[in-house]
Order: structure tokens, then sequence, then C-alpha cells
């Protein structure tokens, strides 16, 4: 009776194994090459504001196989919009493959980042007499409604010539950011103590710098917190720890986003602002590592009694 039971658990065993779905295949190198092929030629396009046909991107998923020639493009650096709007696009969906196959490709994505990530463009600046040809002059009488409509045909097209010009700095600027923060979510999906040290040192220069790249870093965590193991989240936890005492009656600072450039039709354009308390922010992000961690959670500070305490502290100094 024991010897059936024990060849029917194996038989069962085995049946089990062989029941089991096969990992579906990902991208191989001919497919990944006529890929990017695709993405070079739309991203060359669409950068310079031209029309251009999007790629679909649902049906690419990375398994064991797309490892190697994922990691070869990654590594291929080109001085290429194309190349970039590519990477970014690839990033993406990377984020969607299982954890040990971004695991095996990171250090391709960390590569592709450093060679990426000083690719923003600055906003073009103009003179005060350019900008003044964007706007109706002023008139020593009232002008006609035909003399009215003849001047805003001429501003029209100079603003629409001036947010052309524009276009390639908006996209080009876009698409970095998209590299970046699709890298560093890859960064915390990897599980790697390592590599949340790259991404909080990340934050606390972005923090100094003023960028809002610290607000997207600390909404990545808290997106990805909920998946984290234990030891993970406790981790980073403990890590943005200090930054929350050191920030944590910090005033409202203003935090500019690189990746979106607001085109101005008749001013010199501007970076998106994002105006937050730095400290409130990072406890936050702490409090959503929490329950993963295992950890207590930290009461939020009151924004508007930041506000009276540094405006006291503005009283004092008169």
């Amino acid at each position: 009776m024991k010897r059936s039971l024990a060849i029917v658990g194996v038989l069962a065993a085995g049946w089990l194994v062989h029941a089991r779905p096969a990992e579906a295949a990902g991208i191989n190198k001919e497919k990944l090459d006529a890929l990017t092929a695709k993405l070079e030629t739309t991203g060359r396009a669409w950068v310079k504001g031209e029309a251009a046909a999007p790629v679909d991107m649902k049906g690419v998923s990375f398994s064991a196989d797309s490892v190697d020639p994922l990691k070869a493009y990654l590594g291929a650096y080109k001085r290429d919009t194309g190349w970039t709007y590519a990477v970014s696009k690839l990033l993406g969906q990377l984020r969607y493959a299982r954890a040990d196959v971004i695991q095996a490709v990171l250090p391709a994505v960390e590569t592709a980042h450093s060679r990426t990530k000083n690719g923003y463009r600055s906003i073009p600046k103009y003179s005060k007499s350019y900008l003044d040809g964007l706007k109706m002059p002023s008139a020593s009488r009232a002008p006609s409604t035909a003399e009215i409509m003849a001047r805003m045909a001429v501003l029209e097209k100079r603003r629409d010539e001036k947010a052309a010009r524009e276009v390639s700095t908006v996209r080009t600027n876009e698409m970095v950011y998209d590299v970046e923060r699709y890298a560093y979510q890859l960064l915390l999906q990897a599980g790697n103590s390592r590599k949340d040290d790259v991404v909080v040192k990340a934050l606390i220069n972005a923090e100094l710098r003023s960028s809002a790249m610290f607000i997207t870093l600390l909404d990545l965590i808290s997106h990805t917190s909920a998946k984290m193991g234990k030891e993970q989240a406790r981790g980073l936890y403990n890590r943005l720890k200090p930054q929350a005492m050191r920030l944590a009656m910090a005033k409202k600072k203003d935090y500019f986003n690189r990746g979106k450039v607001l085109v101005q039709r008749n001013e010199t354009s501007v970076y998106e602002k994002k105006s937050d308390y730095p400290g409130i922010r990072i406890i936050r992000a702490m409090n959503r590592l929490a329950k993963p961690a295992g950890m207590p959670k930290l009461k939020e500070p009151d924004g508007k009694k930041i506000d009276e305490m540094h405006k006291n502290k503005g009283k004092g100094r008169k």
C-alpha cells in the first residue's frame, strides 16, 4: 500500500512539473534588431516634430533568451537621438520582465543611463527685442479690425516658428527623462541593496539641485514598495530616515523637471515646476515602506506649521 502511494506521489509530482506553462519566449536577436531599427527611425523623426508612425510595444517581452542581445544593444552607445528613443522604449518594456531577467540586464541598463543622463538640452534664450516681436505692439491710435487681424496673423506665424524651433529640445528632454526614471525603477525592482544605495544617492543629489527627479524617485519607491521583501523595504526605510530627520521642517521648495519643457508662445519657455515640502515627501515614502519593512510609521509634519515657523524666523531677522 505504501509503495502504491509512493508511486502515485511520484507520478503526481511529475505531472505537476510537466503541467507548468513554459516561459513565454522573449524577443530574440533577429526580432530585436528589426524592432530597434524601427524605433530609431521613428525616434529621429519624432524628435524633429515630423510625422512618425508609433511602434507598438505591447507584444514585446523579454526572457532569458533576450538577455544577451538586449545587453549588447544597450551597451552599444550611439550619439543619436534615434538610439536614445529606442533605449527609452526598451527600458519601459523591460519593467514587466521577470526579476532574474532584469538583474541580468541591469549592468547594461546602468551603462545606457550613464551615457544619456547628461543629454538634456537647455531651453533656448531670446533677446528682449525678439520676445517683444511676439507680442501685440502698442499703438498711438486704436487700430481697425483689419489691422488687428493682419498683426495677429504675423504674430501667430512668429509664435509658430518659435514653438517649432523648440520641439527638438522638448522631445529630447522628454526621452532622456524617460530613460532616467525607467533605469531607476529597474534598479529598485532588482532588489539589490547596492542598487538601492544608487537610487538614494541620486535622490539626495536631486533634492540639492532642486530637480523634480527628487519627487519622481520618491514616487517610484512608494509605488514599488508593495512588492518589496522585508529586507529591501527596511534597508530603504533606514537609508531615508536621516534625510527625513534633516529635512523634516524644511520649508516648501520649488523643484524643476527638465524632462518637461512648457513651451511659451510669446515668452521664454520654462521647465515644469513642482512645489513641495521635502521632509514631508520623504516621510510619506517611508510610511509606504513601513508595512513591508515591519517598521513604525512616522508622524507627518504639518505644512501650515512649517510655513508659520519659517515666517516667524523671517520676522526675527528684521
